[in-house]
């Protein structure tokens, strides 16, 4: 900001222009049995009905977004190849912030995927695939259907850690 700008704040937002952001409220929770079975729940609250951008106020609402996963790894330290493989599932509901005709813009998808194994130690090759939906038919909006196919790579080495030998 140059010097003697005016800060004061106006209808949400300072005279620059700079806009009024939501607030954000997240819990996350997981569980896991040993290194067999993993669950984790994520769930995250946007209140956007506060936003504001240049004076301007949008139609937004809350925005609430659930994911739930599980991961299951048949034997974590197998000496096959087959038992460290690891089978990870999810589904995931998102209530949107922007409002349409008085609709809001809901999604929902539902993922499957699996871990390779590099090597021994815990590196993996990560693939999954995503089906989703997000719209509506009603008051003759969009319903769009998406897929997604993701390749990842976890590198989980000891690289910068000092070898002592006795």
């Amino acid at each position: 900001m140059q010097p003697g700008a005016d800060t004061q704040k106006q209808e949400g937002q300072d005279k620059a222009g700079r806009p009024t952001l939501p607030a954000e409220w997240a819990l996350g929770v997981g569980y896991t049995d040993g290194r067999r079975y993993t669950v984790g729940l994520d769930l995250r609250y946007e209140d956007w009905s506060a936003f504001r951008y240049f004076a301007q106020v949008a139609s937004y609402g809350g925005r609430l977004r659930a994911n739930l996963g599980v991961e299951w790894v048949p034997a974590y330290n197998g000496k096959s190849w087959f038992q460290r493989l690891s089978y990870r599932g999810g589904v995931r509901y998102e209530q949107g912030q922007l409002r349409v005709r008085g609709r809001s813009i809901d999604g929902f998808s539902g993922t499957l995927g699996m871990g390779i194994p590099i090597n021994r130690n815990l590196s993996f090759i990560n693939l999954a695939m995503t089906y989703g939906r997000r719209g509506t038919l009603d008051e003759g909006l969009l319903r769009e259907h998406y897929y997604q196919f993701v390749i990842g790579l976890n590198f989980n080495e000891l690289w910068f850690v000092k070898r002592r030998y006795d």
